[in-house]
């Protein structure tokens, strides 16, 4: 029931296999969604996951007021098994396209960031799968 709910409630942004490419990830250029894999959420405590999907942070928006505290806990036990699930058939190239494009984002990032001209941006490889 984690998955369904974190499908439903956390994907479009956080993308579906958890690396931070989902839909609308492109769009939230102040605060791109992190990858939920990483070491620094593994590290997080179960009550902090459930209180970012309460309260909202950042671009995260409050969630305790749509879902029960038991769809909540179970994205947050679904969440810390992200990174060691198993992805495939079509789930994996779901990850794959949501690995891609969240790497793509985090280089476009890092390129604005060191205040690279606008022509090698424009040159940078955009994934082939992901981005709408």
């Amino acid at each position: 029931s984690g998955g369904r709910q974190f499908a439903i409630s956390c994907a479009l942004c956080h993308g579906c296999a958890g690396y931070g490419g989902g839909q609308l990830a492109p769009n939230l250029t102040e605060h791109r969604p992190p990858s939920l894999r990483g070491a620094n959420v593994a590290a997080l405590a179960p009550a902090t996951i459930f209180a970012v999907i309460t309260d909202g942070t950042g671009a995260i928006p409050p969630l305790g007021w749509q879902l029960t505290p038991a769809e909540r806990w179970a994205i947050v036990s679904y969440v810390r098994t992200l990174g060691s699930m198993p992805l495939d058939g079509s789930a994996l190239a779901d990850a794959r396209a949501d690995s891609a494009v969240a790497h793509y984002l985090r280089q476009l990032d890092s390129l604005r960031a060191a205040g690279a001209p606008i022509d090698q941006i424009a040159r940078l490889p955009r994934p082939s799968s992901g981005l709408h």
